[in-house]
């Protein structure tokens, strides 16, 4: 059995987090979800994830220091990092850029691209994926 893509949406935002697991559940696709930066960590310190959809403004760690701790303790392509904000000043986006981040999406988000610029930056990893017949759509 081939292993899908596994993705981490952290968002202190509850109807966001709702949306995102219908959309990814009902494409086949294995989302986990945390509310804030400290339940973000621990799951990323325990689990893999292939991409991560990042909030900056979550409380107890924020997105982008969480992004940081990451980066510091894991390899770039250990996972992709998606940054979904409603922020859409330029030092938000160099700050993102500056961390390697692999997209900068603001809110709100559109549910129905979102899986294809996930696939687009998963088909771009420098490894394979576990299954890389396997399409979002």
């Amino acid at each position: 059995m081939s292993e899908l893509p596994s993705i981490l949406v952290i968002d202190d935002d509850p109807l966001l987090l709702q949306i995102a697991l219908m959309s990814f559940s009902a494409k086949g696709i294995g989302v986990t979800t945390a509310c804030d930066g400290a339940e973000a960590w621990a799951l990323l310190q325990a689990n893999r994830y292939d991409v991560a959809l990042v909030d900056i403004e979550i409380p107890s760690i924020n997105g982008f220091d969480l992004i940081e701790l990451f980066r510091q303790r894991y390899r770039q392509s250990d996972m992709e990092i998606i940054v979904i904000t409603g922020r859409k000043d330029l030092r938000s986006m160099e700050r993102a850029q500056a961390l390697k981040v692999n997209s900068y999406i603001t809110k709100p988000i559109d549910w129905r691209l979102l899986p294809f610029k996930i696939q687009r930056i998963l088909d771009a990893r420098p490894r394979q994926p576990a299954d890389p017949s396997y399409r979002f759509n």
